[in-house]
């Protein structure tokens, strides 16, 4: 089921339309009707970010869009066997499906017997406009964020209670379903770890039935973190070449809390990723871990915001590339220190195995430090592969394509071993050789 947008995304849609959509409760309705309506007027006035936009310079969004677009509603046809090869776990996690952006219950694990986390749709939750982490002054400054909250489907509530140490991780399945006709959709996810709670999450998105249309996903996670809570948080990527994939996580810190998240762009015709983390409490640890595998024509963009809000906080990122054929990454990084975050630790790397002359990649470390007393490092590099290394592993009797595999997984060894679920560890192992062996064969 769904409803046609009578323009493109980029163009917005008529007040008819968009009154049907809010007006008939085909929308949830954890976001009021006049929230989303103004959301939507805000969205129209930014219009579609292009590349006259600094952040937008190296990703033609507004080119990838065009056309009309379908708003994806929950797809009730899906069955469960349909999903069963999406998972990476059996035993070891709890797997949560969301279709088009809407929280399925039917598909999901049985999650209610997991102590101290408490899960359920949207509309269903406690999780209202109060709790939002991105405030309403950057909301109005992001339009994919404005777009999102105006057409978010009921997506996934995640609470975990103080104290609680979850027994298993979960595993978040998002699922764009591919049809004849283009589809957007509009995951919403919220997760909130309170005092001293522990959790793994995975988050996993996906494209079933990919079909020769164009899927456009637009998702919003929002992570609050609490004083001595902590959260590893790994984003696995892996949907169609037809698919533009834009995905924002908003993550705020308090006092002494641990947050790490690993990214992990494998498969997409277009990705961007736009990361913001903020230590708004002294005693704060962030890692962030990213690897991008871009091939063909594919072309994934990376912006990640360290913001120091706080003294006595570290933060640890470092993101790879492996960019094929005519393949183009972007990786824009900046860490802020305030004024009061003296005795901040800060460190910032990038790396790119570039696997052919007309691959690209557009690299730009940055730091903006106005404390005195802190310890801060940023740097980038880009080459081919190591001929000396190349060298020794073939006149060791090992064929070039293998050496360079061997090559590529130490590259990547780094990244892929800050997994401490190991079932999703080997299940990133064994995707990353199966593309590595394609694109080297090619």
């Amino acid at each position: 089921m769904s409803e046609l947008l009578t323009k493109s995304v980029i163009n917005g849609i008529s007040e008819t339309e968009l009154e049907k959509l809010l007006n008939n409760n085909i929308l949830p309705g954890f976001i009021s009707v006049s929230e989303r309506k103004s959301a939507f007027t805000a969205f129209e006035q930014l219009g579609l970010p292009a590349i006259k936009h600094e952040e937008w310079k190296y990703a033609p969004l507004r080119n990838m869009i065009t056309g009309e677009y379908n708003i994806a509603l929950a797809d009730t046809n899906i069955q469960r066997e349909n999903i069963e090869a999406l998972k990476w776990s059996a035993n070891d996690a709890i797997n949560l499906v969301i279709v088009n952006g809407y929280f399925s219950a039917s598909l999901s694990d049985e999650y209610t017997s997991l102590e101290g986390v408490n899960i359920s749709p949207l509309s269903q939750s406690d999780s209202k406009k109060a709790t939002f982490v991105l405030t309403e002054e950057r909301l109005q400054e992001q339009a994919l964020s404005l777009l999102n909250r105006a057409f978010a489907g009921d997506g996934l509530s995640i609470q975990i209670e103080k104290n609680v140490i979850a027994e298993k991780a979960l595993h978040l399945i998002f699922i764009n379903t591919s049809s004849e006709k283009n589809s957007a959709s509009f995951p919403y996810t919220f997760i909130n770890a309170e005092q001293s709670s522990s959790i793994k999450i995975a988050a996993t998105y996906q494209t079933l039935n990919r079909a020769s249309a164009s899927t456009f996903c637009n998702s919003l996670t929002e992570i609050r973190v609490a004083a001595n809570a902590e959260i590893e948080y790994e984003l696995i990527q892996d949907e169609s070449t037809n698919s533009v994939h834009v995905n924002r996580v908003e993550v705020e810190q308090n006092r002494d809390s641990r947050f790490s998240i690993n990214t992990f762009s494998l498969n997409g015709g277009f990705i961007r990723n736009d990361l913001n983390i903020r230590l708004a409490e002294q005693g704060c640890e962030t890692h962030l871990y990213g690897l991008y595998l871009p091939q063909g024509n594919e072309l994934v963009d990376n912006h990640t915001v360290m913001d120091h809000d706080a003294p006595h906080c570290q933060s640890n990122e470092l993101y790879k590339g492996v960019i094929n054929d005519k393949a183009t990454a972007v990786f824009n990084g900046k860490v802020f220190v305030r004024q009061d975050a003296q005795k901040t630790n800060a460190f910032q790397e990038n790396k790119n195995i570039l696997l052919s002359d007309d691959a690209h990649i557009y690299a730009k470390p940055q730091l903006e430090i106005f404390a005195d007393d802190v310890k801060c490092s940023h740097g980038a590099t880009t080459g081919e592969i190591d001929s000396e290394s190349l060298f020794y592993l073939r006149s060791r009797g090992i064929g070039e394509e293998m050496a360079k595999e061997m090559l590529i997984h130490a590259f990547a060894a780094d990244v892929l071993e800050n997994i401490r679920i190991p079932e999703l560890r080997e299940s990133l192992l064994a995707k990353l050789s199966s593309k590595l062996q394609t694109g080297i064969q090619n």
